[in-house]
C-alpha cells in the first residue's frame, strides 16, 4: 500500500500574457496493488486520488480546474527482461466533465539507487482539451527513505491549442515502511 499527498507550486504562461504561479491542487491518494505474480513478474494495482482545491484565486487565474476532481485508474506493470512495462488506464470524475487518462511507461533499474523512467501519456481536461505528451524522468534514491524523484517532458500538441509546450517537476518521496529496513545498502 501506498499513501500520497501532494501540493505543487504551478507556474503557467501564454505567448501573449505574461508568467502566472501559485499554489496547485491538494491531492490524495492511496495505491493499492490487488494482484502480484512473482512468478510471471506481473503487478495490479489501483491509485485512486481525490484533488481538491486550495485557494480560489489560482482557480480564477487558471492554474487549476475548479474542483473537486476523483480519479480512478487501473495500472498494470510487467517485467519485461531488464525493462518494466508500466500501462495505466484511468477516469477522472469531475463536477463538468468526466474523462479518461492513458499511459504508457518503460522503466530501468541502472544501479540500486538510479531508476531512470520514459513515458507517453494522454489526458483530457475538464474542458474537452486533449493533452498528450511524452517526458524521460527518474528517481534517485538518497536514503533508505528518501529519493529525489524528476522528469521533463513536451506536449505534442502545437502552441495554438493553449496547452503545455513543456512539462516537468522535481520533488522529494518519503518512504516508510519495514521492507525498506531490511536492505542495509538502501
Amino acid at each position: 500500500m501506498q499513501l500520497k499527498y501532494e501540493m505543487p507550486n504551478v507556474y503557467n504562461s501564454t505567448n501573449s500574457g505574461p508568467l502566472q504561479s501559485g499554489p496547485g491542487d491538494s491531492k490524495f491518494g492511496v495505491k493499492i496493488r490487488f494482484f502480484q505474480d512473482e512468478k510471471t513478474d506481473l503487478n495490479i494495482s489501483t491509485y485512486p486520488q481525490l484533488e481538491v482545491n486550495n485557494t480560489q484565486n489560482s482557480v480564477r487565474r487558471n492554474l487549476v480546474y475548479s474542483g473537486p476532481l476523483f480519479l480512478l485508474p487501473l495500472e498494470t506493470t510487467k517485467k519485461v527482461g531488464p525493462v518494466d512495462v508500466d500501462l495505466e488506464v484511468g477516469r477522472w470524475f469531475t463536477q463538468q466533465n468526466p474523462y479518461w487518462i492513458g499511459g504508457l511507461a518503460l522503466g530501468h533499474q541502472v544501479t540500486k539507487r538510479l531508476e531512470v523512467l520514459g513515458e507517453v501519456y494522454s489526458n483530457s481536461t475538464p474542458v474537452g482539451q486533449r493533452n498528450n505528451t511524452f517526458d524521460f524522468g527518474g528517481r534517485y534514491r538518497l536514503n533508505r527513505n528518501a529519493l529525489v524523484i524528476f522528469m521533463a517532458g513536451r506536449s505534442f500538441s502545437p502552441p495554438s491549442t493553449g496547452q503545455s509546450q513543456l512539462i516537468g517537476y522535481f520533488g522529494t518521496q518519503f518512504q516508510l515502511g519495514r521492507h525498506l529496513r531490511d536492505d542495509p545498502e538502501q
